[in-house]
């Protein structure tokens, strides 16, 4: 890890490094084991825009409360203090980041990043976690650092994301180049926000190949955030080739290590688009309409298609030239 790095990353971060006031003091009060919902309420409402965007997603059918939410007292008492700062935070890192210049198609960055803490919240309730909005906290703002990476070094940047085939090739250029990773930068932002760890690590750790088959308890919200970013269909730069057979391996490793069951992991995967959708609508992220969703998974969906065609036709030219390998040698004994 380059130390020096990360602190001219926090520096270019600008804005981002420092959150606004309302959000550091409502992080603040979160820490703090004696507040109350009253004071986390009077916190929030001297933000009038962010308390309407907060009342407007408690009262989406996503959390089906069934009851109308019209205080920001009453949504902490019903959604709970944690729900509540999760969907402020949200709404904030989104709305920071939106004048930043940068290589990346940020309608895509987001829809990757919403999808994967769909995912990732999906997978911890599959596996009865508690703290399943850290999961998707940790989710949407797993790769920040590509937006404080594109921001400091823009040349650099877009060339790795021109150059590298795959993401994997991302990470490891990325090291080559400044030390570290964008994973570690997110990770490094997040604590300067004083951020829980059970968020913070997941976001440091989401690239790790080494955690991948560990069953240890302090490693499994890294690996439900791994396995989530796996599993997202939408990807920030579509990559070179659908079926990677590495991923592949990982994914299973990783499905193996939490438990999961095959089926449950396809379910998950059907709801993903839909409900990416619409949460993206309550939280007002522009992520592309829904032709534009339909048609990149419709595209993902040939190109995977002919991917598995191709597969299929090599082990058939592969078990033919084994066939007569074996024949061959038959006729010679």
């Amino acid at each position: 890890m380059n130390a020096a790095f990360l602190e001219r990353a926090m520096h270019e971060a600008g804005e981002l490094a420092s959150l606004p006031q309302t959000l550091a003091e409502v992080l603040r009060v979160l820490r703090d084991e004696r507040s109350s919902a009253d004071q986390l309420a009077l916190v929030l409402i001297k933000d009038p825009p962010l308390t309407a965007k907060v009342l407007r997603m408690a009262n989406s059918p996503i959390y089906g409360i069934g009851q109308r939410i019209g205080s920001m007292i009453q949504a902490i008492r019903v959604l709970g203090d944690r729900q509540v700062t999760a969907l402020a935070l949200s709404a904030t890192v989104y709305d920071l980041t939106q004048d930043w210049s940068s290589s990346l198609d940020r309608m895509r960055f987001w829809r990757h990043s919403l999808e994967t803490a769909i995912a990732s919240r999906m997978i911890g309730e599959s596996l009865g976690r508690k703290s399943t909005e850290e999961l998707f906290l940790a989710g949407l703002l797993h790769d920040l650092g590509l937006l404080v990476l594109g921001k400091m070094e823009p040349q650099e940047f877009a060339r790795i994301w021109n150059e590298a085939g795959r993401e994997s090739e991302v990470v490891e250029m990325e090291v080559q180049l400044w030390g570290t990773t964008h994973a570690e930068i997110g990770g490094y932002l997040l604590r300067k926000w004083h951020l829980p760890e059970t968020i913070c690590q997941p976001v440091d750790q989401h690239h790790d190949g080494a955690i991948l088959d560990k069953a240890e308890p302090d490693l499994v919200a890294s690996q439900i955030l791994m396995l989530g970013h796996m599993i997202s269909k939408f990807r920030i730069v579509p990559e070179k080739g659908i079926l990677n057979a590495d991923a592949l391996l990982a994914m299973e490793s990783l499905r193996l290590t939490l438990g999961i069951p095959a089926e449950q992991l396809v379910d998950i995967e059907k709801e993903l688009t839909s409900t990416t959708m619409a949460e993206a609508d309550y939280l007002e992220m522009n992520i592309g309409t829904i032709d534009d969703l339909l048609l990149e998974a419709n595209r993902l969906l040939f190109e995977q298609s002919i991917a598995v065609e191709r597969l299929a036709n090599e082990n058939r030219r592969l078990r033919r030239r084994l066939q007569k390998q074996h024949a061959d040698t038959e006729s010679v004994t």
